[in-house]
């Protein structure tokens, strides 16, 4: 069990008359060098001169906490037990001074009599809610949190408030882990106030990392629910809970209900939907835009549904192809196509048909664009629809997003005298990050014609850069310009293989950086070469040649920056593709040995686990 305090700001400065600064000066400058000697830890020293400010100003409060504090950090518990018994006798009738009477007792090894001391405290004032704080926060400081649940506890019966107490009582039960307890006193607080709605979430997340945590206040939830089935706050909390939880399909069975009692007409399922959405959970999502597209076409978010709905099948049909791709590759098989992205395509291209001249249809449209030019490669189908982005009257920024999407689709199609035509329809008022964009893309662009002067004159310019991505690529690639100026021939051929690399001429790249490797096996560009030659050998089907080239570059680039990165990839593919298990668990036990610091090494460590057959 941690320990656990809940911060206490204690009224008694408030409560005394007494003068709680010195006035005489030669007091201020002992109390300003004991201070400095509590502060440094030395509470010895401290304690002579508190002792001595306490002498001659015994009613001073400041100068009685100081010295009972520092005999706290001495542990000199009969001492500050005399102290505070003396300042009772001084001020009677002052419950706190008891309470910390109490604690000073419990430090002295008399739990029974703090007890009762705690008790006469609570009775001098029973209806002083702060007297219950105090008297709790001593119990708490000593770990007694059981007695601080029932001293919360009585007081919320003395002030006669169901919600009193909240906050602190859930922290103690959420302290001593229960769980379930501490989300009880937090739905206290929801029926009372259901606009703290956020708030209770953020207070029950601090534990719902923890799989008891959240099971715990899932089935509290789950319970109060079933008592008052029309609370909509609470059926939004339990849905949060279900998320939490990763079961989305139990989140949007209550957000169904949710939509229904606040009569929202499919507000509530289209936000679900978008947060299924960011949260990668695109089966749901698809059913909860279906749901809102189900209520007609006369709901404003009947369109934005239809767009979400095609996002999310296209997501779908994205994430199963990569699962079956590696299914296959670890299996041994040879590459396959995309499976059909068709069926999104056509749900895009209705809204297309259905609302030519909405906001919806521009970004189908657009999402046509990307399926076809990052999917299936359908170079003319991507150019067609990014061209038609641009003509549609609500294209907005997204037609200047086509426009830099219709670039990258000539750069593939080599024709880099139409990527920059395509580049100049931007106009100079676009935004500093589209701006950006512009000026990366044409410096690419000079790059792939061997203008690697003019490369390098754009690429200054985006020194401050608005998107800081974009920026640390520009000096990624200025840089490698840079180095590799002086084997200008290099330079150009390895170029040359990644424009091709771009054109997915996947043969034809490797054999130009393989050139590269042959003809230039001192160029600084050497290893960059190698290992585009490895992961080309990976994207042609051929693991056991990409192995080879990835062990070579660890075997032989001995001051490589990317020697990590080489084995690691080895380990990888050996794994994946190979489905080499021992042989991989062997180079990631190498990769740990050379590379304890890597960026890779967490990575490693949790897959040499996995293999070995670690629990998690």
């Amino acid at each position: 069990m941690r320990h656990f305090t809940i911060p206490l700001i204690c009224s008694a400065l408030l409560v005394f008359p007494a003068p709680l600064l010195a006035q005489d000066p030669d007091q201020s400058r002992q109390l300003q060098l004991a201070q400095s000697l509590e502060q440094a830890g030395e509470w010895t020293r401290a304690s002579v001169l508190y002792e001595g400010l306490y002498r001659a100003d015994s009613l001073n409060y400041v100068y009685f906490d100081a010295l009972r504090r520092a005999y706290i950090q001495l542990k000199e518990y009969r001492k500050a037990i005399y102290l505070v018994q003396r300042r009772i006798v001084l001020r009677p009738g002052e419950a706190f001074l008891t309470a910390q009477l109490g604690g000073l007792t419990y430090d002295e090894g008399e739990p029974v009599r703090a007890d009762s001391l705690w008790n006469v405290a609570l009775l001098l004032q029973p209806a002083n809610r702060q007297m219950y704080v105090i008297v709790a926060q001593q119990m708490q400081e000593r770990r007694l949190y059981d007695k601080a649940i029932r001293t919360y506890e009585a007081g919320r019966g003395a002030t006669r408030n169901p919600v009193d107490f909240v906050e602190e009582l859930a922290l103690l039960h959420s302290a001593t882990q229960a769980y379930g307890s501490a989300v009880e006193e937090y739905l206290l607080l929801l029926r009372a106030a259901p606009h703290q709605l956020g708030y209770i979430q953020s207070r029950i997340a601090s534990f719902t990392m923890k799989a008891e945590g959240v099971h715990s206040a899932r089935t509290v939830v789950q319970a109060a629910v079933e008592r008052t089935p029309a609370d909509v706050p609470l059926r939004t909390l339990l849905a949060w809970l279900a998320i939490e939880q990763g079961d989305h399909a139990a989140a949007l069975e209550q957000y169904r209900i949710i939509d229904r009692l606040a009569n929202a007409n499919g507000n509530e399922l289209y936000g679900f939907g978008q947060r299924a959405m960011r949260e990668q959970a695109f089966r749901t999502a698809a059913d909860a835009f279906r749901d809102v597209i189900a209520v007609g076409s006369a709901s404003p978010l009947f369109l934005p549904a239809r767009l979400g709905y095609a996002r999310a099948m296209e997501e779908i049909v994205v994430r199963d192809t990569a699962v079956h791709a590696e299914t296959r590759a670890a299996n041994g098989d040879a590459a396959e196509s995309f499976p059909s992205l068709d069926q999104a395509v056509s749900l895009y291209r209705e809204i297309v048909r259905d609302a030519p001249n909405s906001d919806a249809a521009v970004q189908a449209l657009y999402r046509v664009g990307v399926i076809a030019l990052e999917r299936s490669f359908d170079l003319d189908g991507a150019l067609a629809a990014f061209t038609q982005v641009q003509r549609l009257p609500r294209a907005g920024g997204l037609g200047w997003e086509a426009a830099l999407a219709a670039a990258e689709v000539n750069i593939a199609r080599n024709d880099l005298a139409t990527a920059s035509a395509s580049l100049r329809t931007i106009p100079s008022g676009a935004p500093p990050e589209i701006r950006d964009r512009v000026v990366f893309k044409q410096a690419q662009i000079a790059s792939f014609e061997a203008r690697f002067d003019s490369a390098l004159a754009i690429l200054g310019t985006l020194a401050g850069a608005v998107d800081r991505d974009l920026a640390n690529d520009a000096i990624g690639l200025q840089v490698f310009l840079q180095e590799n100026r002086s084997v200008e021939a290099a330079l150009a051929a390895f170029i040359r293989g990644d424009l091709l690399q771009r054109q997915r001429k996947y043969s034809e790249a490797l054999s130009k950086f393989q050139g590269v490797v042959k003809d230039f096996p001192t160029a600084l560009l050497l290893e960059d070469a190698l290992l585009r030659t490895g992961e080309l050998q990976v994207l042609l089907g051929r693991p056991a040649e990409a192995v080879a080239v990835f062990r070579r570059m660890f075997a032989e680039l001995k001051t490589s920056m990317l020697r990590d990165r080489a084995l690691f990839r080895a380990g990888d593919v050996t794994e994946r593709s190979l489905r080499d298990h021992a042989g991989a668990l062997e180079i990631y036990e190498q990769f740990l040995q050379e590379f304890p610091h890597s960026l890779f090494t967490e990575e490693v460590r949790q897959r040499i686990r996995r293999l070995r057959g670690d629990a998690s």
